[in-house]
């Protein structure tokens, strides 16, 4: 979440010389003092920025600037609430805008935007319209049915439904487990939440395609927080770094539970 700021270059974000992915994001209501208006994202110098599943938006217009200032920018764009859609992109020579499918440019009817509530009203259309796989280039995202609510994850930081189903919503807590990057060249951090009852023997171990365990992460630390998190950088149990390719990760507690995830590590 990135609301409600105030800016002299840019209100949101500004993103210079770098690879940038924005996920589940609500970035809204950021002021940007020139006489040009508003602005939540500005690009420029050779960056690249992938949206996907966000919502950007203010009252005014434009909603993103790229700049080449001599290389080439690119913007990539999916199932995302957009003010004013690609209208709300100014770009120059060199900048290039991937408009995908899913896009939508619709007031995200959030539940109070005078008092800065952007949870999703019941009438958003944002709800179930986000995706839960995308790859671009070397990019591959993909969520799991169990990390969102309805049909289809929704877009922005907040699940509609999450607000609502409060007992359904700790359980999933309790078993949350995912990583990123993913894919990753060199380390990816991953993140869980158990509850306290589960911390005893908590541990997180790595197996290759093979099933075989390459790395095992016990004595969790885990403290009064809600996210832990680990990071692997990609070596074994003997600090030998690992070959390219596809590795399961799998949080357990003894028999109270366990969970597996899949990540792609990519050199």
């Amino acid at each position: 979440m990135i609301s409600d700021n105030n800016g002299n270059s840019v209100g949101g974000i500004a993103n210079y010389y770098s690879n940038l992915t924005i996920i589940n994001s609500t970035i809204v209501n950021n002021l940007f003092n020139d006489d040009s208006g508003t602005c939540s994202l500005q690009m420029g110098s050779g960056a690249n920025t992938v949206i996907i599943n966000s919502i950007i938006w203010n009252e005014n217009s434009p909603t993103i600037k790229m700049f080449s200032f001599g290389e080439e920018v690119s913007l990539v764009v999916t199932n995302s609430d957009i003010k004013d859609g690609e209208t709300g992109i100014i770009v120059d020579d060199d900048c290039f805008v991937y408009w995908l499918g899913g896009n939508i440019s619709e007031n995200p009817e959030f539940i109070d935007n005078e008092n800065q509530d952007y949870h999703l009203s019941e009438n958003s259309p944002c709800i179930d319209a986000g995706t839960d796989y995308f790859v671009w280039n070397d990019l591959m995202f993909e969520m799991s049915a169990d990390e969102y609510y309805g049909t289809a994850p929704d877009m922005g930081v907040y699940e509609y439904q999450s607000v609502h189903i409060q007992n359904e919503e700790l359980e999933i807590r309790a078993y949350k487990l995912s990583n990123y990057p993913n894919p990753f060249h060199s380390s990816t951090t991953i993140s869980f939440s158990i509850t306290a009852e589960n911390t005893e023997n908590a541990e997180i171990n790595i197996y290759n395609i093979k099933g075989q365990k390459i790395k095992t992460f016990k004595n969790l630390q885990i403290d009064k927080s809600p996210n832990q998190q680990i990071v692997w950088d990609g070596k074994d149990e003997s600090g030998h770094n690992v070959c390219s390719g596809m590795y399961f990760y799998k949080l357990s507690s003894g028999d109270s539970f366990s969970q597996t995830k899949k990540m792609i590590l990519m050199k």
